[in-house]
C-alpha cells in the first residue's frame, strides 16, 4: 500500500511541475476540508486558474493563518512588486504621521521641495500624489517611458509640467508617485528604503526583499516575497497593529481606504471595492474636456455619451458604436490631457481593497471575511495580457462565506 501511495504521488507531481504545497510558519499548507467557512469550488478555480496564468505564488489566509498556497518553486523569490510600492510607501506616510513628524497628507509638497512654490505646483499636495489628482503630466502614449533607468527620479519629477489643476481630475501617475519616496527621504531625514526597513519592515519581521535605485541612490521600486506582501496586508487589515503594538494611526488606515472625491474607487494608493459603483459622464465632466481643448469633433462625441452606467461594458460599446475606428485615438486624447472620459462613483459601503503591481501583483483584502489573498508571477512568466489574471478579483469576493 505504502508503495502504491508514493507512485501515486510521484505520478502527481510529474503531472504538475509547477505546482508545490508548501510549509512555512510551523502549519502545514493546504486546506483542511473540514473548514466551513471556505467556498471550496472558488477556491478550487482559483488554483487552476493560478496555474494556468504562469503564477509565482498564490497564497490564502484567513483569521490568523495561511490555509493555501500555491508556489512554482521550492525557494521562492523576491520578485518586482512594481505598483504595490506605492502602497507600501503610502504606509510610510502614515508612519511619519504617527511619529509626528508629519502633520497630515493635505500639507503641500512645496514644504519640502521649495522649487514648487510656483504656478500650480504650490497646490499639490502629499495627498493629491497618493490619491492620483496631482494634475502632473503624463506626456506621452508610454507614460513610463521617461521612468525608464534614470539618473535622478526626483528631479525628473519636480521639472514636470501639469496637464490639469490639482485636484481637478484623476489620472493614474507612476511619475507623480514617485515624488512620495523623495518626500519620506526628506521628511524622515534619511533614504526612505532605510526608514521604511526600520519602521515597517523589521518590526514586521519582512526580510526577503531589494530595492531598486536610481542613479542618485533614491530608492525606485522593490522586489520582496509573498509571505512579505501577506505581512503588509495583515498590517493594513488590523488598522496599523502589529503584534499589540499600534505601528500606523488607525485613523491612518481607515482614511486611506476611504473612496475619493474624484473618482471613487481609490483611496490612498489603494484600490477600493465599493457595494455599488456607477461610471458617470456629465456637464461637468464635459465642461473639463472643453477646458483642455479637447478637440471639438470629440467633445461632441463626448456630450453624446452623457448619462449614468451601472456596467463600464455598456458604456465601453456606446463608445465603440459611436466612434468605430476613431475610439483609440479618442481615449488617448481625453489621456494625454490627464483626464478619464468619466467619474466613477460608489457607494459608502466599501467591501474590500487591494493594492496591484504591473503583471498581475495582488493583494486583497476582504475586512468582514477576516481574509487575504495575494498572488505574484515573475516578469519572464507572463506571456500575454491574460496572466494578469484579472479573474481573480471576483474569485476573492466569493471565496469566504
Amino acid at each position: 500500500m505504502y508503495k502504491i501511495t508514493l507512485v501515486f504521488l510521484l505520478f502527481l507531481i510529474v503531472l504538475s511541475p509547477r505546482i508545490l504545497w508548501s510549509q512555512t510558519s510551523d502549519k502545514i499548507i493546504g486546506l483542511d476540508k473540514s473548514n466551513n467557512t471556505i467556498n471550496l469550488p472558488v477556491l478550487d478555480s482559483i488554483q487552476k486558474l493560478a496555474h494556468i496564468y504562469h503564477s509565482h505564488n498564490l497564497l490564502v489566509w484567513k483569521s490568523g493563518e495561511v490555509i493555501s498556497r500555491m508556489v512554482s518553486d521550492e525557494i521562492e523569490e523576491a520578485i518586482p512588486i512594481h505598483s504595490i510600492v506605492k502602497t507600501i510607501h503610502s504606509l510610510a506616510i502614515g508612519k511619519l504621521i504617527t511619529e509626528g513628524l508629519l502633520s497630515s497628507v493635505d500639507v503641500p509638497v512645496c514644504a519640502f521641495f521649495p522649487e514648487w512654490k510656483q504656478g500650480n505646483k504650490k497646490y499639490v499636495t502629499i495627498r493629491h500624489l497618493l490619491n492620483n489628482t496631482s494634475g502632473l503630466q503624463n506626456p506621452s502614449t508610454d507614460p513610463d517611458s521617461e521612468l525608464k533607468d534614470p539618473q535622478d527620479m526626483i528631479q525628473l519629477v519636480l521639472c514636470a509640467e501639469f496637464s490639469t489643476m490639482p485636484g481637478e481630475t484623476y489620472s493614474y501617475n507612476n511619475k507623480a508617485h514617485q515624488l512620495v519616496g523623495g518626500l519620506i527621504s526628506k521628511i524622515a531625514h534619511q533614504p526612505s528604503h532605510l526608514y521604511i526597513e526600520e519602521k515597517l519592515f523589521k518590526p514586521m519581521d519582512v526580510k526577503k526583499y531589494k530595492w531598486d535605485f536610481d542613479g542618485v541612490g533614491q530608492a525606485i521600486g522593490l522586489n520582496t516575497t509573498a509571505d512579505g506582501l501577506l505581512k503588509i496586508g495583515i498590517l493594513a487589515l488590523q488598522k496599523g497593529t502589529w503584534n499589540g503594538v499600534q505601528l500606523i494611526l488607525k485613523t491612518y488606515l481607515e482614511q486611506s481606504v476611504e473612496s475619493g472625491t474624484v473618482y471613487g474607487n481609490y483611496g490612498l494608493a489603494w484600490w477600493l471595492r465599493p457595494s455599488q459603483m456607477t461610471w458617470v459622464i456629465d456637464d461637468d465632466k464635459i465642461g473639463l474636456l472643453k477646458k483642455y481643448n479637447l478637440p471639438v469633433e470629440y467633445v461632441q462625441k463626448a456630450e453624446q455619451l452623457k448619462g449614468i452606467y451601472t456596467h463600464l461594458e455598456d458604456l465601453n460599446k456606446k463608445v465603440f458604436d459611436l466612434l468605430g475606428a476613431k475610439t483609440e485615438d479618442f481615449y488617448q486624447q481625453i489621456t494625454l490631457r490627464g483626464m478619464y472620459l468619466r467619474r466613477v462613483e460608489t457607494s459608502n459601503t466599501i467591501l474590500g481593497y487591494n493594492a496591484s503591481g504591473w503583471l498581475g501583483q495582488y493583494i486583497y483584502i476582504v475586512p468582514e471575511k477576516n481574509m487575504i489573498v495575494v498572488r505574484t508571477i515573475k516578469e519572464k512568466d507572463h506571456l500575454s495580457n491574460t496572466d494578469d489574471f484579472y479573474e481573480l478579483e471576483n474569485l476573492v469576493w466569493n471565496l469566504s462565506k
